[in-house]
């Protein structure tokens, strides 16, 4: 029960966090603040990633981490290099900043947990992500990138997030709810 709760709570942060993710100094977004951001999600999944395969249980729970963490990191490579390519130096946002306070509160909870408990928080978490993410891919970080590359990145990295999404959503499926 304890652990429910705990999933819960950490559930209802981040939506709440969602909710004003973009302040309204962040509607009309950069290149460089989209790098940002695409930068912080990915090194967030990365982090979380990197505590179920440590603490975790179910081999397919596991297994996700380990896909996201070789999604995460390809996209982090290719947006840095990107970055590098087109010589923008990425920049911090309201927006940034609190994918990183939400990445690190999430690792902070899922941090307290260890085995199942672990990995129904962790799957149900990365479903949320994602669907959160193909939300800033859609609404916020496309239709601002100014880029074609980067647009044209962008939309390579929905199409991962959407793979990640799909996922995540089979494994759910497929183990006991805690």
């Amino acid at each position: 029960m304890k652990s429910i709760s705990l999933v819960s709570g950490i559930l209802m942060l981040s939506l709440s966090a969602q909710a004003g993710l973009f302040s309204k100094k962040d509607k009309g977004l950069t290149d460089a603040q989209i790098i940002q951001i695409v930068e912080n999600n990915s090194s967030a999944q990365i982090a979380s990633a990197a505590l179920e395969k440590k603490n975790g249980k179910i081999d397919q729970a596991k297994s996700l981490a380990d896909w996201m963490t070789t999604h995460s990191q390809k996209t982090q490579k290719d947006v840095k290099a990107l970055a590098k390519k087109l010589d923008i130096k990425p920049e911090k946002t309201d927006a940034s900043d609190k994918i990183t306070k939400e990445g690190e509160t999430t690792t902070k909870h899922l941090s307290a947990m260890k085995g199942r408990s672990l990995d129904r928080a962790y799957i149900d978490k990365q479903i949320e992500v994602q669907k959160k993410m193909l939300s800033q891919l859609d609404n916020q970080l496309i239709p601002h990138a100014k880029n074609t590359a980067l647009k044209a990145m962008l939309q390579d990295t929905r199409k991962s997030v959407n793979q990640n999404l799909l996922h995540a959503q089979a494994i759910s499926r497929d183990i006991p709810s805690s």
